[in-house]
């Protein structure tokens, strides 16, 4: 009888140990891509490729990355707590990378479609197997 039980333990601690592991890799990648605008800001080859962006403000758009880099990629040692206030700023951080991920998808579709998957991965992870294993009371 106990076996069903801790195989499920198992698998949820297997699907969140792999949502925090994948928003910490979309974080960090998040943010090369914003180290990237950043340094390429000036560069006439990087802004003929920002032009196909929403606005080819590479500057802005580093510091955006920059900064939601440095978000998911903390909160993806937040969510190996297990804590449930983890579980939804996971769930938002991964949202809005993978919104911010559309408007890059036109310049760079790899890095950006592989980001999306990546979030839809950890917003899986989290929505279906982050909740607390106990009943409510």
């Amino acid at each position: 009888m106990g076996t069903a039980m801790d195989s499920d333990a198992e698998r949820r601690s297997l699907w969140i140990g792999l949502a925090g592991f994948m928003l910490m890799l979309s974080g960090a990648v998040t943010f090369v891509q914003g180290l990237w605008a950043l340094d390429h800001k000036d560069d006439a080859a990087a802004k003929a490729a920002a032009t196909q962006l929403s606005f080819a403000n590479l500057e802005v758009w580093g510091w955006i990355a920059l900064t939601w880099g440095v978000i998911a990629f903390v909160t993806s040692f937040a969510i190996f707590t297990r804590k449930q206030w983890a579980r939804w700023l996971g769930i938002a951080a991964a949202a809005i990378s993978l919104v911010m991920m559309f408007f890059w998808v036109i310049a760079f579709p790899l890095a950006a479609f592989t980001i999306m998957f990546i979030d839809m991965m950890v917003i899986y992870a989290l929505f279906v197997y982050g909740r607390s294993a106990e009943p409510p009371a």
